[in-house]
């Protein structure tokens, strides 16, 4: 008798061992997915929120969609301090491009201002002219962002000389600054389009900006290296030689009477001495006479700014609307 009982014993033992662990997992495939989430979703831990599908996000926890992720459009960021001015910049890729080896001047523009008195913001793209900046809807997004006291600094033209209807690259322009139009049927959307000069769109560009509050800045197109096989030390130009985008940048500047950056000519001026083999090497890229290297960028970047803090300090046109912009830039004394 005892010796059955120790046997029956064993069995069971030995029948809990090895049948149990099968059991549970039989148990908890039977339980419906619906009652298995919604024991999941009452955890201990979750707090459920009026209104919202499932448990508030628990404390250490980061957001689904964090706030620098939302802080952006499709055409580009926003300013990451609203409640701060903001410079935008808007033109091609010599002022902002993603190319290795290539920069435009916005990228480092941005270093030289401080970041805790203004937001800038670099909305210029690679291949565009000042046509299709606008029809691309870019400039539109732009003018939904932008407040008072904003500055915005434009500087298009090296893509505005090819065809309006080119089958490749249908964004040019009509040359010069007047009124004239012509009508195509745009290559790539087969629609009627009606192309104006480009002085017509940076006029457009002027006018929407003050009609927001904000300070446009016209800036004349980089100027491409000079001729890097001529062993001569190159010797700029005193005035512009022929009519072109950098003179017609200047026109509408002073037809619209706002501040003008002689990029192109101040740029040229600081290339004197130097042969145009040695400004290849110091300030162009690699592929080409037209994109500046990261050295470029930053030898541009650095004139435009040293132009804009004499805009600021100097010129009226800048007073009383914009005199935030003297503390931004850290100019202590603004003249008489």
């Amino acid at each position: 008798m005892l010796r059955n009982a120790v046997f029956m014993s064993l069995a069971g033992v030995i029948f809990m061992i090895i049948f149990a662990p099968i059991a549970v997992m039989f148990a908890r495939e039977s339980i419906p997915s619906g009652l298995a989430s919604s024991q999941a979703m009452t955890a201990p831990n979750a707090t459920e929120v009026p209104g919202q599908a499932g448990p508030a996000p628990q404390a250490g926890n980061p957001p689904e969609n964090p706030p620098e992720k939302q802080n952006r459009t499709e055409f580009g960021p926003l300013p990451a301090r609203p409640e701060l001015p903001t410079i935008w910049l808007i033109g091609d890729s010599t002022v902002r491009v993603t190319t290795p080896a290539q920069q435009g001047w916005g990228d480092p523009f941005i270093t030289l201002v401080a970041q805790d008195r203004a937001n800038v913001i670099n909305r210029a793209i690679g291949g565009r002219s000042s046509r299709t900046f606008h029809t691309e809807g870019r400039w539109k997004d732009i003018l939904e962002h932008i407040k008072p006291g904003d500055m915005v600094l434009m500087q298009f033209g090296h893509n505005d000389g090819i065809a309006p209807d080119n089958p490749e690259r249908p964004r040019g322009t009509i040359r010069g600054t007047g009124e004239e139009t012509v009508e195509i049927i745009h290559p790539h959307t087969k629609q009627p389009e009606v192309v104006h000069t480009y002085g017509w769109y940076m006029r457009k560009y002027v006018t929407e900006a003050k009609e927001l509050g904000a300070l446009p800045v016209m800036v004349s197109l980089i100027p491409r290296c000079p001729d890097p096989t001529k062993p001569e030390a190159y010797v700029p130009p005193e005035n512009f030689p022929t009519p072109g985008y950098a003179t017609w940048a200047r026109d509408v500047a002073a037809e619209e009477n706002i501040p003008f950056i002689d990029l192109n000519q101040l740029v040229l001026k600081s290339y004197a001495n130097l042969t145009g083999a040695e400004i290849k090497a110091r300030y162009f890229c690699e592929a080409d006479n037209t994109h500046t290297s990261p050295g470029g960028a930053e030898h541009n970047a650095k004139i435009v700014m040293e132009a804009l803090r004499g805009i600021v300090e100097s010129d009226e046109r800048t007073r009383p609307a914009f005199a935030h912009w003297a503390d931004v830039l850290g100019i202590e004394t603004r003249g008489n």
